[in-house]
């Protein structure tokens, strides 16, 4: 190995660990469609730097609430395979081979806006088969925190240090009651003298940290072959 490929392999290694750090807030749905039928059957807004599955069938339109778009992207239904529930009856496994034969779903991943109220499903960029309100989901603005809803999308009902059902284990000086043990390391207890000690280190931390090691283990290893062929 010379040392410029040493040191690409390096700069390589650095600019994909920071790449995997730079997640940003989006939409998650999970769309289905029964009977000609669209719709959402869970979403909520989360940290994330994946991208919706490639498809064109279908058009996954973002718009505000004077209908002007925000994002587009083309994607493809996938028919579901149905999951059989648990102690059901013959009559009920019917029923529930009825309901779920030829659904088809599609999981997207939507950059998350303030800004974003609907979302337009169809087949074409201006005949949408479908219009799904994403606002009264995302942040309905009522006092209440509800289960499509978290501090990312509705601060306003879900404010940070409540629970909302999805950890941010932000260094804020708050405990998010979200996260396990360890993860947030603002959550804290009590010590034996009656003071505090951290649980641990954040994701991007212990990710940082990895990637310390990696690189050292690269630099020692480089410096190890080098001797020897020198030998």
């Amino acid at each position: 190995m010379t040392r410029w490929n040493f040191v690409f392999l390096l700069l390589l290694l650095l600019s994909a660990s920071a790449a995997a750090l730079e997640q940003r807030p989006v939409i998650m749905a999970r769309v289905s469609v029964i009977g000609g039928e669209v719709k959402v059957d869970e979403i909520g807004v989360v940290f994330s730097g994946s991208e919706s599955e490639p498809g064109n069938e279908y058009i996954a339109s973002v718009l505000d609430t004077d209908m002007r778009t925000i994002y587009q992207t083309q994607f493809s239904f996938r028919e579901m395979v149905p999951r059989m529930p648990e102690n059901i009856s013959e009559e009920e496994m019917d029923d529930y081979y009825d309901k779920t034969q030829g659904r088809l779903e599609a999981n997207l991943i939507l950059p998350y806006s303030e800004e974003a109220a609907i979302l337009a499903v169809g087949k074409d960029w201006n005949k949408p088969i479908a219009f799904i309100d994403l606002k009264s989901r995302l942040c309905n603005s009522d006092g209440k925190c509800d289960s499509t809803e978290n501090y990312l999308s509705c601060p306003a009902d879900c404010p940070m240090g409540e629970e909302d059902n999805y950890c941010l284990p932000y260094s804020d000086s708050i405990c998010d009651p979200d996260c396990v043990a360890g993860l947030d390391k603002d959550c804290v207890q009590a010590g034996a003298g009656g003071g505090t000690e951290q649980k641990g280190l954040s994701i991007s931390e212990l990710y940082f940290i990895g990637v310390v090691i990696v690189a050292f283990a690269i630099i020692v290893g480089y410096n190890v072959v080098k001797r020897k062929k020198k030998k």
